[in-house]
């Protein structure tokens, strides 16, 4: 059984898939005003009854830090990725409001999802991180009355045209760029895919350390996602 996060990727360089190398023992399925605890590790395939409305998944794990990485006997190590990565991914994806599918093997879920919350615990050992996490059911519905569809219309600006390169201007982020190239502020990790090498190298010695920010409850995690004024980002 796996725990498998797909992100959508739509500029050419297919999809980006998150594994959990350590399966936590539980997953909490909302299904209507009702909730179910399903124990992964004992059970095979997880049934949802008919009728129900699904909501939302929870689950409380851990991520195996540097020190378990190749500890085949606890962990699926061929999916270990470093925590601080993860959870950069996580608040991108929360921030951003990318939609995302969540499949569980040998079970029945596998749906659409946004990750609505989640929280984080440094360990204290190896770099492992304690978590919590909960996603709800993507539904895509937006309700609008007549004075609002017509605000929204009069101020809809057409896509422009979009450039073989852009350089960043101050006040962008990922999410402003695709939202005025691509319609599209979710593409903003296919962008991120795209240009991350130069991304890094502008983001070298702005990075905090993970003593830094594995104590600071007040911030997201390791925001490396961050983007400077200057940098010159590949468009197409």
């Amino acid at each position: 059984m796996n725990i498998i996060i797909k992100a959508p990727t739509e500029l050419g360089i297919g999809d980006y898939e998150m594994a959990f190398a350590m399966l936590p023992e539980q997953v909490t399925v909302e299904a209507s005003a009702s909730f179910q605890t399903y124990n992964v590790i004992d059970i095979g395939e997880i049934k949802i009854p008919r009728g129900e409305k699904l909501v939302g998944f929870s689950w409380d794990g851990t991520l195996p830090g540097e020190a378990l990485r190749y500890r085949k006997e606890l962990i699926k190590a061929h999916y270990w990725m470093p925590p601080a990565t993860m959870m950069g991914c996580w608040s991108m994806w929360r921030n951003n409001g990318t939609k995302l599918r969540l499949m569980i093997t040998g079970t029945t879920i596998n749906h659409d999802v946004y990750l609505s919350n989640y929280t984080v615990k440094n360990r204290g050992y190896g770099g492992s991180v304690d978590y919590s996490i909960e996603f709800i059911v993507a539904k895509d519905m937006a309700v609008y009355t007549v004075d609002e569809e017509n605000q929204r219309a009069t101020t809809t600006r057409p896509k422009e045209a979009v450039p073989a390169t852009y350089t960043v201007a101050p006040g962008d982020s990922l999410w402003s760029i695709c939202e005025r190239f691509y319609s599209d502020g979710s593409k903003c990790m296919d962008l991120y895919a795209k240009n991350w090498e130069v991304i890094d190298k502008a983001n070298k010695g702005n990075m905090r350390s993970w003593s830094e920010w594995s104590t600071d409850s007040s911030d997201d995690p390791y925001d490396m996602y961050n983007i400077h004024s200057g940098t010159v980002l590949t468009m197409l």
